[in-house]
């Protein structure tokens, strides 16, 4: 036992926090016996009522349920907070529902703030969609499923309130208590420690048995006398002497000795948020964030990006990475063979493929950006080199787009062209279904090689796609192996084509694949020849930069599935 854990040496300033807990009641029990319960209680207070506010104690706010108060002539709603005046004094960003049922209670984050911030619940997480479905804020529940904390994140409750000019107050009860043998030897008053700083209130007792009701104790009861229990509708009259029989008696109290620590802390704070609310109000950002632009490595701000001449930014092929992965909704499509959209959320921006595989985007796409969103690219940000990507100039310059297709964007139907034609041709499914293989189709593409061994991965991944999925047996049904002898899905499918071309054209249809099968492998210590050999049969440059490298590979891929395809077609149909 630490003296300083009951004098809640550890608890710190809501302020300081990147989630505040708008509500909470909670109970916890450690190990060594000791006990502690949190209690916080919130309110969003107008900047006009804040002194009124500032009054408001642990007792006024608590945990009490919510519900509107309904009178003759008035009616107050469910999330108004009004002082003992009945004055109108705040809003409840959190309202406690008591259920009639008995079942949990229900705790519901105000409908404005999730209007406002353009929140989408799923479970018990709050996510905006505008933002990569960045979680905002969160409800934890206990094993009953009763509701015990209500957290947002401190930069959006922020600007929810600085759109609507008030702060959040918040008022707090934790305390803290175990039970001992001995007495603590803490450094305490021996009438308790009682502490008032800044706004806290902390009180902190060793009480004996004495203390806790260890003696005895005097129990007084009454009861009633003139209750016929045989009566079907009984009816009992004021009672009076005749009617109640009372008595009293001397209870022991003792307890077998002990002490118990009790620390109890009584806080009031003020969360102020920032003066800006870009996203309620639309303030303007003061984001800060600045590009390269030029090869000196000068780099100007996003506002300057907006408002300055026409000319475009270069990115290491990483940032694509980077805004893909793990944001939901972010998306990649491919418009040309070195063109597309690509953004951390549904609206993206229009981006070239240069030569050298670095991004080019329009500058003033960038500085149109949500301030959170530069930032992902301003970390990839380069000095310009090996101009700007040809397509992209040519769609947004020449305004003569080009006419050319991204592999990333043939493969779907490469895919399902396979399986539908060996469908037809056969009867019989080429590939098995897996739950992966979506995710594994968007995993896919030049992008996935920027960064180190990302070629190998995306071999792999592209593995899985296919050669993984291939039904062996079916193809065997088709054209039956030598005997005695099991073949891989690759030799099989190798053998199924080499029925209908030239064995050795069959052999460098599939060279492709054996070669992607190769690349996965790179975890296997593949020597130098062999590896040497793998890009070469997978027609991928082993010294090119690392996202053609990755357009490469899918190139192939998907040449090859087009190719492997064709012969299919020509497989006798199946009777």
């Amino acid at each position: 036992m630490r003296q300083g854990w009951f004098e809640f040496e550890d608890v710190r300033s809501m302020q300081r926090e990147s989630w505040i807990t708008l509500r909470q009641s909670q109970e916890y029990k450690y190990r060594d016996g000791s006990e502690e319960f949190v209690g916080i209680s919130s309110l969003a207070i107008p900047s006009t009522s804040r002194a009124a506010a500032d009054k408001l104690t642990w007792d006024q706010l608590g945990l009490d349920h919510h519900a509107p108060e309904v009178g003759p002539e008035n009616y107050v709603s469910s999330d108004v907070h009004e002082n003992w005046g009945g004055d109108p004094i705040g809003v409840r960003l959190v309202l406690d529902q008591r259920r009639e049922d008995g079942g949990p209670d229900v705790w519901h984050l105000h409908q404005d703030l999730v209007i406002a911030l353009g929140l989408v619940k799923e479970g018990s997480v709050w996510l905006r969609p505008d933002e990569g479905w960045y979680e905002v804020a969160k409800l934890e529940l206990d094993e009953e499923s009763e509701p015990r904390r209500m957290l947002i994140r401190a930069e959006f409750l922020g600007d929810y309130l600085a759109a609507r000019s008030m702060a959040l107050y918040l008022s707090s009860y934790r305390s803290r208590s175990v039970c001992t043998e001995d007495r603590p030897s803490f450094a305490w008053p021996p009438g308790g420690l009682r502490r008032n700083a800044g706004r806290d209130r902390l009180e902190a007792d060793i009480l004996n048995e004495e203390d806790l009701g260890g003696g005895t104790m005097v129990v007084f009861s009454a009861r009633r006398t003139d209750l016929d229990q045989h009566d079907d509708n009984p009816v009992l009259e004021f009672p009076n002497d005749a009617s109640v029989e009372t008595d009293v008696r001397v209870v022991s109290g003792s307890r077998g000795g002990g002490y118990q620590v009790l620390a109890q802390l009584w806080r009031t704070e003020w969360f102020d948020p920032p003066g800006r609310s870009v996203r309620v109000r639309g303030d303007k950002e003061l984001s800060g964030v600045s590009f390269a632009i030029d090869a000196s490595g000068a780099r100007e701000t996003s506002e300057n990006l907006k408002s300055g001449p026409l000319r475009w930014l270069w990115f290491d092929p990483a940032v694509v990475r980077s805004l893909l992965s793990g944001r939901r909704g972010a998306v990649l499509n491919w418009l040309t063979r070195d063109t597309g959209i690509v953004g951390a959320t549904r609206h993206g921006v229009h981006f070239g493929v240069n030569p050298l595989g670095f991004i080019n985007v329009l500058a003033k796409d960038i500085g149109h950006l949500p301030a959170w969103e530069q930032r992902v690219w301003s970390t990839y940000s380069v000095v310009p080199e090996g101009g700007v990507s040809d397509e992209l100039l040519a769609s947004q310059v020449r305004a003569s787009p080009a006419v050319t297709i991204a592999p990333e964007a043939r493969l779907p139907d490469a895919l399902s062209g396979l399986e539908n034609t060996f469908m037809e041709r056969t009867g019989r499914r080429l590939l098995r279904d897996h739950a992966t293989a979506e995710r594994l189709l968007r995993s896919i593409h030049r992008f996935r090689a920027a960064d180190a061994d990302g070629i190998f991965a995306l071999a792999k991944d592209a593995f899985r796609l296919f050669a993984e999925r291939i039904d062996v047996s079916q193809l065997d049904a088709v054209v039956p192996p030598p005997k005695k002898e099991r073949q891989g899905s690759l030799k099989s499918l190798q053998r199924v084509i080499a029925s209908v071309i030239p064995e050795s054209d069959a052999y460098s249809l599939m060279s492709p694949f054996f070669g992607i099968a190769d690349l996965r492998q790179v975890d296997a210590h593949l020597g130098s020849s062999d590896l040497e050999a793998a890009f070469r049969n997978a027609k991928v440059d082993q010294h090119a930069k690392p996202t053609v490298q990755g357009l490469q590979l899918v190139q192939s891929f998907v040449e090859g599935l087009e190719a492997a395809t064709e012969s299919i077609k020509r497989l006798a149909a199946a009777t």
